[in-house]
């Protein structure tokens, strides 16, 4: 038996190692590489723990089983503290979190489970041999031990559920943290590529205005050159004629059109004139200083331009600053999620691990259990068998006695039956008494049945009645109800036994008048007969002697067998009551625990509300010092970046003056030497330049609107700059607003949250006291059962007792009838002439004593009734025990199937985060992919934004250097 169960299950043990294999050898190579990131106490007691996993892998099944599962001698001599799982893992499931709760399970469940190796097969064979020397205290001490272990092993796996649903919690905690941090990172990336596309819009429009500005001053600086060059010519030529220097005013604005590349060769020959005059000299006097403040407004707006150009490259930095900030962000927030996938992870796998090596812990106690089970079932299988084969030693010994007593007495009649022939006489005088005495023994034997029936008739009526008190009332009545129940059986005992008594004693009276009428009569008769049938009468007391002491003798044996039942009966019921009562203080005791588990987790629940509020006002009042500072700070460089360009702008102008007023006095020097010696020349020239002055004021006008233009321009400029700087702060302001109602949300569902957990727990306080309540209500129908079973054997142990008594009172009525046949015998040999008589007188004993004999069988077989009803109570107690082990077994069948369901909710959970990840690296690969094609295109922008600010400084040297020709 117990080594096929052996072989089952370690077939079973080594299909689990070999499923269990992978995982192990996957969860052991990736445990090193994540354990590096721990900084807590945990990581070292895990690192310890991980090679004695790795080099348990290795190990045979059978060293497992040494060191996992304790001997079945160290569970029966260990003592009650040191169970299979000690009491401080409790302590540390109570005191600490979630994850030093599962580390802690895990280690204690590794440093309990240890014990010595012993070799299970020699130790079952051990218990099978010993299990006859036992005592019923050791049994009992046995019973006890196993449901102690039983009951640490129901508080481990109710630790193992409470910390399996906290972190299933924590699990989901940290989902929500991860899809908030997700939702606001891509809220951020949004807002990121919002203000990307308004920075490029913003800077095409720049760009394009810039481009604008520029073709126009070209076209401005083009003109100008026309009308420098034109003059140059005119004041080399000379005034020719007055009819040619006419059409020029007509020419000059055409002149404007061309290009640099065009010659100004069809004006005309020089005139030269000999006179010279004042007005000539005002007049281009008048015009250079007009040209010289075209010059310095040009001058004035391209250093504008500069500065914009300046103001949008610092603007640009700026934005990829925050760019970098952003992007630096981001990449805090991918760490940290990773950070905490791979705790998870490592958590999880953490988990699976404990879960395993508890399942097959689990396993190891529950097939121990059943061997147990087998065992103890065994044990009283074989006690059944052996008090079955007693009973039956003592049918054969009883018999035995009845052959050997009909042996006996068919001896003696024979041997009578010659001294009966005389005794035909008395046959007259005897049937008359026999008459008498078979209506007073039919009349005792009705009287007797309508007793038994009365007294069935009661006990039925008083089980219905205790059925019904047991189903109404309590514990107290049927206490009650049974004493006055005993006190009236012990009543009614009485009364019977004073009844049968009396009537004994009216018999034996009649019997005595009866004996003495016949003995007075065959005095004289006997006397003579004596001497010849004495020898024979002794030789028959002789027999009788021997075989009445070997009656007794037996007879006290069984007496002694029923005395020892009756003890162990007595035990066993105080055994039961024992665990009862243990059953009661377990439940007492775990109700305590329940509360003070309460009171724990709702302090916990509140010490974390506050913990959590404290830290949310912290965070508010951090974040908000931080979005001040960099306000501040960004106002403060943005305020020294302004005086800085300010100040550069201010030196340019001052240099950019000096040096223009320096070249401007020593060119109106030159022409003034000129002039001097061309006045003459110019006279002539005086209505060409009325008229040229009058196209230059026109130009001065056109170049004023222009300025005006411009002007507008740069305020339009200043007003989008100042509204951008307003929108900036508009958005971080909003930003600091999205921020804080983020916040706020955040808050909102952690209370949620807390509140759900809270519910939860209260949920869980229910349902656990729910099960305590239905815990009790078992055990309360356990001992209704166990109540009801004591109430039926005491009734048996009664009616054994009642047969006893009437077996005592038939043996004394054997007794009383042999001596009467003793006495008979010798009014026999003494009657020798009326030997007929004492035929008939010996006929009609032997009928009585056949009618005794016939009422002996009779309680024999009443005795057997007992008999099987005693072994119907035993089969009904067996079927009961085996319908409480098949309810443990289905209960715990339920339990692996609900293990094996959260087993299953976590693949699915570990396969639902997996795809989360793949879809989070997705996306963030799509986001870095934009990210890259972004900082290309704002590299390109850049790019082409510097070559045409090197274009446009190019154009600039260039009109510059014109300007120093000029």
């Amino acid at each position: 038996m117990f080594k096929k169960l052996k072989q089952k299950i370690s077939e079973e043990q080594q299909q689990l190692q070999q499923a269990l294999a992978p995982a192990q050898a996957s969860s052991n190579s990736s445990t090193p590489t994540r354990m590096r990131s721990r900084t807590s106490s945990f990581t070292e007691q895990l690192d310890e723990g991980t090679p004695n996993r790795e080099s348990g892998d290795t190990q045979s099944f059978a060293q497992k089983l040494q060191l996992r599962v304790p001997s079945v001698e160290s569970l029966f001599r260990s003592p009650i503290k040191e169970s299979l799982f000690r009491s401080s893992s409790k302590e540390s499931l109570v005191r600490t979190s979630s994850r030093e709760s599962l580390n802690r399970l895990d280690l204690d469940s590794s440093t309990a489970s240890f014990d010595p190796p012993s070799d299970m097969d020699s130790e079952a064979e051990d218990l099978v041999g010993n299990s006859d020397s036992l005592n019923k205290e050791q049994l009992i001490q046995r019973l006890r031990r196993m449901e102690r272990s039983l009951s640490s092993y129901r508080g481990k796996y109710s630790e193992l559920v409470t910390a399996y649903q906290m972190l299933q919690r924590e699990k989901k905690k940290l989902q929500g943290i991860l899809s908030q941090s997700q939702d606001k990172s891509l809220r951020r990336i949004a807002e990121l590529r919002e203000e990307l596309q308004m920075d490029q819009q913003a800077k095409k429009h720049l760009q394009e205005e810039f481009d604008a500005s520029l073709e126009e001053k070209d076209q401005y600086i083009s003109v100008l050159q026309t009308q420098v060059s034109l003059l140059k010519q005119r004041l080399r030529n000379g005034p020719m004629n007055v009819d040619v220097l006419k059409p020029l005013p007509q020419l000059e604005p055409q002149a404007e059109v061309f290009t640099k590349e065009e010659n100004p060769e069809s004006d005309g020959e020089p005139v030269v004139e000999d006179g010279t005059s004042v007005k000539t000299l005002e007049t281009l006097q008048q015009r250079v200083k007009r040209q010289e403040n075209l010059l310095k407004r040009c001058k004035e707006t391209i250093q504008s331009h500069k500065e914009q150009c300046t103001l949008l490259t610092s603007e640009k930095e700026a934005l990829q600053e925050q760019l970098d900030e952003r992007l630096q962000e981001l990449e805090k927030i991918k760490d940290l999620h990773m950070a905490e996938k791979t705790k998870l992870i490592t958590q999880l796998r953490d988990a699976k691990n404990l879960i395993e090596q508890l399942e097959q812990d689990k396993g190891m106690v529950i097939a121990e259990t059943k061997r147990q089970m087998h065992e103890t079932l065994e044990m009283k299988e074989e006690e059944i068998a052996q008090l079955r084969s007693r009973i039956k030693q003592m049918t054969t010994q009883g018999e035995e006695l009845r052959e050997q007593k009909e042996k006996s007495e068919r001896a003696a009649f024979e041997e009578l039956e010659k001294a009966l022939s005389t005794a035909q006489k008395t046959e007259e005088a005897r049937r008359k008494l026999k008459a008498e005495m078979d209506e007073q023994i039919k009349t005792i034997e009705k009287t007797s049945e309508e007793e038994r029936i009365s007294l069935q008739q009661e006990l039925s009526r008083v089980k219905q009645e205790v059925v019904d008190v047991m189903k109404k009332s309590s514990e107290e009545q049927i206490a009650k109800l049974q004493k006055l129940h005993e006190k009236e059986l012990a009543r009614k005992e009485q009364e019977l036994t004073k009844k049968l008594q009396t009537r004994e004693r009216e018999f034996q009276e009649q019997m005595k008048v009866a004996l003495e009428k016949s003995q007075s009569e065959y005095l004289k008769i006997s006397q003579e007969k004596e001497q010849q049938e004495s020898l024979a009468l002794e030789e028959l007391e002789l027999q009788k002697k021997a075989i009445l002491t070997e009656s007794e003798n037996k007879l006290r044996d069984l007496q002694q067998e029923a005395e020892t039942y009756r003890t162990r009966i007595l035990e066993l019921e105080s055994s039961l009551e024992k665990s009862l009562q243990e059953n009661k203080n377990q439940s007492k005791d775990l109700a305590v625990h329940l509360e003070a588990e309460k009171n724990k987790h709702n302090k916990e629940i509140t010490v974390m509300v506050e913990k959590h509020k404290t830290e949310l006002e912290s965070l508010k009042h951090q974040q908000d010092a931080l979005w001040t500072e960099k306000l501040q700070v960004l106002k403060q460089q943005y305020q020294t970046e302004m005086e800085k360009l300010r100040e550069k702008c201010e030196q340019e102008k001052e240099t950019l003056l000096k040096d223009k007023e320096i070249i401007f006095q020593a060119h109106i020097e030159e022409m003034n030497e000129k002039t001097l010696e061309k006045l003459d020349v110019k006279q002539t020239e005086l209505e060409s330049l009325s008229s040229e002055l009058s196209e230059v004021l026109k130009a001065r006008h056109k170049l004023e609107e222009e300025l005006s233009v411009l002007k507008d321009q740069t305020d339009k400029m200043k007003q989008e700059l100042e509204a951008k700087m307003d929108e900036q702060k508009n958005h971080h302001q909003q930003q600091v607003d999205s921020i804080i109602k983020e916040h706020e949300v955040s808050i909102q569902r952690t209370e949620k949250a807390l509140k759900d957990q809270i519910n939860q727990l209260e949920l869980l306080l229910k349902e656990r006291d729910k099960h305590l309540k239905e815990h009790q209500a078992h055990v309360e129908n356990l001992e209704a059962d166990i109540k009801r079973s004591e109430g039926e054997l005491q009734q048996a142990s009664a009616k054994l007792d009642v047969f006893q008594s009437y077996q005592s009172a038939t043996h004394e009525q054997t007794k009383a009838y042999e001596e009467q046949l003793a006495q008979l015998q010798q009014k026999l040999l003494d009657l020798e002439t009326e030997r007929i008589l004492l035929t008939k007188q010996v006929a009609e004993v032997e009928a009585q004593k056949k009618d005794v004999c016939t009422e002996l069988d009779a309680h024999k077989i009443q005795v057997q009734d007992l008999m099987q009803q005693l072994e119907k109570q035993n089969s009904e107690m067996e079927q009961k025990v085996k319908s409480l082990t098949q309810v443990y077994e289905s209960k715990l069948e339920d339990g692996n199937k609900e293990q094996e369901q959260t087993k299953q909710i976590l693949v699915e959970k570990e396969n639902m985060i997996l795809q989360m990840r793949e879809g989070q690296k997705k996306e963030i690969e799509i986001l870095t992919q934009k990210l890259s094609a972004k900082e290309d295109s704002i590299h390109i922008l850049n790019e082409e934004y510097e070559t045409k600010f090197k274009n446009q400084e190019k154009k600039m040297e260039k009109v510059k250097q014109k300007a120093k020709e000029m």
